[in-house]
């Protein structure tokens, strides 16, 4: 149950707050069931709270060394954090134990994407794929990857069979209209942010989606502005503040440089 709610909050169907509340109640729950189910030892990553964090991971892997979703969620916290080559091996260690997981082999893309390496990201993103076509998920990752290479038209195309494939979710439309804005495609970008607006008067839409579109934009001012509602209300992405390639073009910005000091990354 903690994982499924954790799950919502990644697919932007429940709020930071409301996610971490529910998935700590059903994790704490477990854990008085049985204090040694490593799976149980879920994290405080969504929470900030780094030591806490490593030591859940850490305490999970002492408790079973083949507990795959302890090696994943160690992952993503590795590449936070910016140990990047150790956050890489914890990604492999997952298709060690589980060779053929698809969610396993896009977190291994998207893993290598914070450590831009985009050429690995794209190749073990199209591997996913090439065991199951239907994994439209994967499509996230091949768009960021040509992305960040600068192949505009094919991101466009594989952010494109992202909507086409699994709906209009708020986060597949601001990866589409982040693209349009690089590609200079302003109108269509608006668009798509004018309809991601409407949408988060009926439901929850993450800040760090707005701040997404407003990037491909180059607005500084108003993806700062969303990065700041995003620290505000706990966002999920904001671990992902300073790997995250999309937002390369505000580090030297001392608001941004303020925003990564008041996360309290470990040194």
């Amino acid at each position: 149950m903690a994982d499924s709610y954790l799950t919502l909050l990644d697919t932007g169907h429940l709020s930071t707050d409301e996610a971490t509340k529910k998935a700590d109640a059903a994790a704490q729950k477990a854990l008085e069931l049985d204090e040694t189910l490593a799976e149980a030892h879920h994290s405080a990553f969504h929470q900030f709270n780094w030591p806490a964090t490593e030591m859940e991971y850490q305490r999970a892997l002492e408790l079973n060394p083949n507990c795959a979703s302890a090696h994943f969620y160690y992952a993503n916290y590795l590449s936070a954090v910016g140990r990047t080559e150790e956050a890489i091996a914890e990604a492999r260690a997952v298709l060690l134990l589980d060779p053929v997981s698809l969610v396993a082999g896009a977190n291994l893309s998207n893993i290598l994407y914070k450590a831009h390496r985009y050429e690995e990201s794209l190749e073990q993103a199209l591997h996913v794929l090439e065991i199951d076509p239907t994994f439209y998920r994967a499509y996230e990752d091949v768009g960021r990857a040509y992305e960040q290479q600068g192949k505009l038209p094919e991101a466009l195309a594989a952010f494109r069979k992202l909507v086409a494939s699994l709906g209009r979710r708020p986060n597949h439309w601001a990866h589409l209209a982040h693209a349009h804005g690089l590609a200079g495609e302003r109108r269509k970008a608006a668009k798509l942010l004018k309809e991601l607006e409407e949408l988060s008067k009926k439901q929850h839409v993450a800040p760090h989606t707005f701040a997404l579109v407003f990037a491909g934009l180059g607005d500084k001012e108003q993806t700062l502005a969303w990065l700041e509602k995003a620290y505000e209300a706990r966002d999920e992405m904001l671990p992902f503040l300073r790997v995250n390639p999309r937002l390369a073009f505000l580090h030297g910005d001392r608001r941004f440089q303020d925003l990564v000091r008041r996360m309290k990354f470990p040194e």
